[in-house]
């Protein structure tokens, strides 16, 4: 065996043996440029790619470039798919210095992660050698991300929804031109929620949140065949039920409101809704 090759299943093995044992994203995108300059001895810049349609300077290892925006190239959405199709970052002599390079998209799935920059490339080799390993680099990358975004959704000792990722969503459902219900259950034996068929977050210890596209009326009718099925499993619970714009007005009191409702009838095991705690 030649010693390229020796050198390259070598770096192959370290590479993703400690790439398995990192946990951020900036420690990732680290150790993947540097292993990549000492396989090839060139200037590594590693542009981090964002949803914002930026691509900001994460990494550069070796070089000796001048930044001109140092907080990386703005991008449109045609452009961002320009760079995925063509391998061209537009505008890319902002960056001074740049030489003989070549640009290497981090993608999977037509998901654009970032942007790999060599510049000083001598031999046909070097690029060869990126192409190999950026497809592997670019799954693990993925799967990195999904992980980590399903972490902040999941509770781990539960399973169910986690109320960081409640708020988020309650964000993002609530719309002044939509309805929004809340229903906040308080259950006797957690496990019963398992067999609730919609999507639980857990906000307390033994205080759980569903939301749903419907008026009071229909949320409440929601809790109490919730409240029914739970109750034939042998768990009971107290639920408090509120809506936009029926009991509220912005998206906080929404949660305010069903949690106070919820309150006002612990541990008697019966559905209550904002709207009775008004009159």
């Amino acid at each position: 065996m030649n010693k390229p090759l020796e050198k390259t299943i070598l770096f192959g093995k370290m590479f993703f043996s400690k790439l398995r044992t990192l946990k951020t994203n900036k420690d990732i995108i680290k150790h993947f440029v540097e292993s990549i300059y000492s396989l090839t001895r060139v200037n590594v810049i590693y542009l981090d790619y964002h949803k914002t349609h930026s691509l900001l300077s994460l990494a550069h290892h070796k070089g000796n470039l001048e930044f001109e925006y140092k907080m990386g190239i703005d991008l449109t959405e045609d452009q961002v798919s320009k760079i995925l199709l063509d391998n061209k970052i537009p505008n890319l002599d902002k960056i001074k210095g740049l030489t003989n390079y070549e640009t290497f998209p981090i993608q999977y799935n037509n998901i654009l992660y970032g942007v790999l920059i060599l510049d000083g490339i001598k031999d046909i080799q070097t690029a060869e050698l990126c192409s190999k390993y950026i497809p592997h680099f670019a799954s693990f990358l993925h799967t990195f991300k999904q992980a980590m975004m399903n972490k902040k959704k999941i509770d781990p000792t539960t399973g169910f929804h986690t109320k960081k990722y409640f708020y988020k969503t309650l964000y993002e459902l609530f719309d002044k031109d939509n309805k929004l219900g809340l229903i906040v259950i308080c259950p006797t034996n957690l496990r019963a929620m398992e067999q609730i068929n919609h999507k639980i977050y857990k906000l307390r210890e033994n205080e759980f949140a569903i939301l749903v596209r419907e008026n009071l009326t229909d949320t409440a009718s929601t809790a109490e065949k919730i409240r029914r099925n739970l109750l034939m499993k042998g768990t009971r619970a107290s639920m408090g039920v509120s809506s936009y714009p029926e009991t509220c007005h912005d998206a906080d009191s929404l949660l305010y409101t069903a949690q106070s409702a919820g309150l006002a009838i612990k541990n008697k095991y019966r559905v209550c809704t904002a709207k009775e705690l008004q009159l």
